[in-house]
């Protein structure tokens, strides 16, 4: 999941995903090789006695007239030599010119070059299997550290899979034990209340105010059993829920609310809808509670196989860089959850917000069919 952000000046700030687990074992000793892979190329060149593979001999240039001097300095005296020994024919004379010749170049050859070479050589087959058993550790970490993050995010899909079911469980409890109980009741006491005689009117008056008491009850039940499971969803689709949350908080704080959406109808499986609706719901609550904003806007478009969201408002803002580069254990719960939530999902999220300017959040979704 890329989670990015903007700084006060606008630009956008990204942040790696939070919660990836780190191979404790593995990890210490490949982060330390790729760390030193100077000092690894240091010692490879101390294996091979400090010396450059071909010598004193930095540069081609350098090498070319190295070997030039070396054959001419060696031809002179070779041919010094011949005119100190006894004449030959000439066959002799060539052979022993080349034999003198191999003799005399074999030496610096041999300390200025070979040797020099073949140390470095030896440096190199060193590295070169060092880099190899480095590469192979860092394979397994990075094979680990994609291990544990499927574990974390099944870890966290069955976290926030379960969380639904109780919610499920709860809201019906409530709807159909705890909201039939309170009807029953207030049905119970009205019929008491239309037995009572004519002068009994201050028992008339409790038993009205009671009435009054246990509506407000069921309805502050009904409105929570709702806030659990959003029935509408089920009942109308997800287009519908969304549409009827946006003007719900719009009623309930006065703010303009704006609502553009795309028909969602059989992009996304149930679950998936669950998980969306939840986001939504956590963002739009959000500007609600703590943005003081007097304009929200939710935008709802398809591009290509992904479905994108955009919650905007004009509130206070926040300072991005601050909220978003905390620990995760320091950051609002809602915002984490968000999180785990669009990473469950295989989507992306964006955050952008200045102080005084408003916030932006928008994520990504991609296109799954059940």
């Amino acid at each position: 999941m890329v989670f990015g952000s903007r700084s006060n000046d606008g630009a956008l700030l990204k942040n790696r995903p939070a919660g990836k687990i780190r191979d404790t074992k593995g990890l210490p000793r490949m982060l330390g090789k790729s760390n030193n892979r100077a000092f690894t190329k240091t010692r490879a060149e101390e294996s091979s006695g400090g010396v450059h593979p071909i010598g004193i001999v930095r540069t081609p240039v350098l090498l070319v007239i190295l070997v030039t001097c070396m054959i001419f300095i060696t031809e002179a005296l070779v041919m010094f030599l011949l005119t100190i020994l006894p004449p030959f024919g000439p066959r002799i004379q060539a052979f022993v010119d080349a034999l003198l010749l191999i003799l005399l170049l074999t030496p610096p050859l041999y300390f200025l070059m070979y040797r020099p070479m073949n140390r470095q050589i030896e440096g190199l087959i060193q590295l070169y299997e060092e880099l190899q058993s480095e590469i192979k550790e860092r394979r397994l970490a990075e094979e680990a550290l994609r291990h544990s993050e499927r574990q974390l995010q099944y870890l966290s899909s069955q976290l926030l899979s379960n969380q639904e079911r109780e919610r499920k469980w709860f809201s019906r409890e409530m709807h159909e034990g705890l909201a039939q109980d309170l009807a029953a009741s207030e049905l119970g006491l009205r019929l008491i209340k239309d037995h009572l005689k004519e002068d009994q009117t201050t028992l008339k008056g409790e038993c009205e105010k009671n009435l009054k008491l246990i509506s407000q009850v069921i309805d502050n039940v009904t409105r929570l059993s709702e806030g659990l499971t959003p029935f509408v969803l089920g009942d109308f689709g997800l287009h519908k829920a969304l549409q009827g949350l946006v003007n719900q908080v719009a009623l309930r704080s006065g703010m303009a609310v704006s609502f553009q959406c795309i028909d969602l109808e059989h992009l996304f499986p149930r679950e998936a809808e669950i998980a969306i609706y939840r986001i939504v719901e956590e963002a739009v609550i959000n500007v609600e509670k703590h943005a003081s904003a007097t304009r929200l806007s939710v935008v709802i478009e398809q591009q290509n196989r992904t479905v994108s969201f955009v919650v905007e408002d004009n509130g206070t803002g926040f300072d991005t860089k601050e909220v978003l580069t905390k620990d995760v254990s320091e950051k609002r719960l809602g915002l984490v959850t968000m999180e785990q939530r669009i990473r469950m999902l295989g989507g992306s999220l964006a955050v952008w917000s200045q102080k005084g300017q408003g916030t932006r959040i928008t994520f990504t979704i991609p296109i799954k069919q059940e």
